[in-house]
């Protein structure tokens, strides 16, 4: 598609001194004139031009001139180009038949040279504002209309048609992998096999739009409701066979493509529901790959009031002092006497029933009150140190080492009270993804120059990777709890915790053996060289004030 510096007009008309006339006319408008003698060719000229302006006669051969405008109106690009009819009759059967066309207005024979320009300036004028609102909601890859597009559609017609949406990973990764030239034309090539096959597959027309790189829409024109709940399953998994089979070939290289096809039945809500099933969809081969955006939506609706309600819950235990530290024994092997406690968070809902991290924490750090529950917990563990000198260990995320607050408040508390620092350990769990491992080291050598120490979770995982721990100061490690479970029944397991039972000896720290269960996972352990361990077989957690108080 070529484009001019100066708006463009395309003058068709069968008849040469017609053209030759209007060229004359236009010449004063500063415009360059495209000309073509019949409908096929000013068609053609339309979609390989996109003009400003058209100018259609409409008797001609080959193709009349409403037939023609039809065809350019079917293009996304020239769908809202000005038509203006040029005719020297008035009967109202062939005004009528221009406008269903597409037809804006008419120029009369014989020509008026000053109200001719008049009217071709004045639409010219709306052909810039059209040609924008056009750039606007043109995908620019695929020249297929864009998510602006489906959404003036879709509420200009109040929800009336089923949507498909499409998703292909592929497309994204061949960009990647292979450069855009490449995933461009590989996404061109499957815009087209997606017309061809839904021409072929659906009884009704469907317009296909580009929301996304590799993330289609189909938006079905279907009055006669042939696509439903009922026959929507069979439809469109004949439609995802045909499409699955398929191989594209760019540059001499062969491309197949995985599909993930979320259905969106006609409703107030069609684009919306569909967007949100689209969003939540997985990786083709994870998961379905054809759902339904209804089933997904009530589902969705269903998290977010679960979500809402763990949130407002969190809101009020803070609010309430309804934050409760619980705690389970940390339990010299050898002498069975307990040494510290690791102090873990619970809070309390409205109905005074006690919620496990599981099902809150997730919420909380996508909140403001994560760090709120974190420090409520480190003032309770120092507050249980001042009537209970002991040794307690707390669980720090990535996300509380990166809140200022959190660590502001943290390092306070340990400069001032230095018994306390050399009594708290900070167990580090799960390191978010994207997280600052810089920020980390920084924050457990700070905790470390007030005498606190560090505790790495989970050893296997998250921080527990050798690379990393090769940077951290730590001075425990905790043997993830499903080695310590196997390790009475599984040769496998022994292996693996007498490895890491070397690798502490190697690096000069201390193991705490998590869900030690029985007196045989004690005695186990104790043989392999472990010397301090928790688990339900010393007791399951309980308030803090409680087990303080038993003992």
């Amino acid at each position: 598609m070529s484009r001019s510096a100066k708006q463009v007009v395309l003058v068709v008309d069968d008849s040469k001194s017609s053209r030759s006339l209007l060229v004359d006319m236009l010449r004063d408008l500063s415009v360059e004139v495209i000309e073509a003698e019949n409908g096929q060719e000013g068609a053609d000229a339309a979609l390989e031009h996109v003009p400003d302006l058209i100018l259609m006669d409409y008797r001609m051969p080959v193709m009349e001139g409403p037939e023609a405008v039809e065809v350019i109106r079917q293009h996304p690009l020239a769908a809202r180009i000005p038509i203006l009819m040029i005719t020297g009759e008035t009967a109202p059967e062939k005004m009528l038949s221009s406008f269903q066309s597409g037809v804006l207005d008419f120029i009369h024979k014989p020509f008026d040279p000053v109200q001719l320009k008049a009217q071709v300036a004045s639409y010219l004028r709306l052909a810039e504002i059209n040609r924008r609102f056009v750039l606007a909601t043109i995908d620019r890859v695929t020249e297929r209309p864009n998510v602006m597009a489906l959404q003036e559609d879709v509420e200009n017609e109040d929800g009336a048609n089923p949507l498909l949406f499409i998703r292909s990973r592929q497309v994204v990764e061949v960009r990647h992998l292979y450069g855009a030239g490449i995933g461009d034309k590989l996404e061109r090539a499957l815009c087209a096999r997606i017309e061809k096959i839904a021409r072929s597959i659906f009884k009704v027309e469907c317009c296909l739009y580009v929301i996304d790189r590799g993330e289609l829409v189909l938006r079905f024109l279907d009055a006669e409701n042939y696509i439903d709940s009922e026959s929507a399953p069979m439809i469109m998994r004949a439609f995802e066979r045909y499409l699955v089979a398929e191989e594209f070939e760019v540059e001499n290289l062969l491309f197949t493509c995985e599909f993930r096809l979320v259905v969106s039945l006609p409703g107030e809500g069609v684009l919306d529901d569909g967007l949100i099933a689209f969003s939540d969809s997985q990786a083709p081969g994870t998961a379905p790959t054809l759902v339904f955006a209804g089933e997904v939506v009530a589902q969705h609706r269903e998290v977010i009031r679960s979500n809402l309600q763990t949130l407002t819950s969190i809101r009020n235990s803070l609010r309430e002092d309804q934050v409760a530290a619980y705690a389970q024994p940390l339990v010299d092997l050898k002498t069975e006497a307990v040494i510290g406690y690791e102090c873990l968070m619970r809070i309390r809902d409205s109905a005074g029933q006690i919620l496990l991290p599981g099902s809150f924490l997730k919420v909380a750090k996508s909140s403001r009150y994560y760090p709120e529950l974190t420090m409520a917990m480190l003032d309770q563990v120092y507050s249980a140190f001042r009537a209970h000198p002991s040794l307690y260990s707390l669980n720090f995320s990535s996300v509380d080492i990166e809140n200022p607050q959190v660590v502001k408040h943290t390092l306070k508390i340990l400069s001032e009270d230095t018994a306390f620092a050399r009594n708290l350990v900070i167990e580090l769990v799960e390191q978010e993804e994207g997280s600052d491992f810089s920020q980390i080291r920084r924050f457990l050598e700070n905790i470390s120059s007030c005498g606190a120490r560090a505790a790495i979770d989970d050893f296997g995982s998250g921080y527990s990777n050798l690379r990393r721990l090769s940077e951290l100061d730590f001075h425990f490690v905790k043997i993830d709890g499903t080695l310590v479970r196997d390790i009475v029944v599984s040769d496998r397991a022994r292996r693996l915790v007498d490895w890491v039972v070397s690798f502490a000896d190697q690096a000069r720290v201390e193991l705490i053996a998590e869900f030690v269960e029985t007196a045989e996972h004690r005695d186990q352990l104790l043989k392999m060289g472990v010397g301090i361990g928790q688990g339900f077989y010393y007791g399951r957690p309980r308030p803090l004030e409680e087990l303080l108080r038993g003992e």
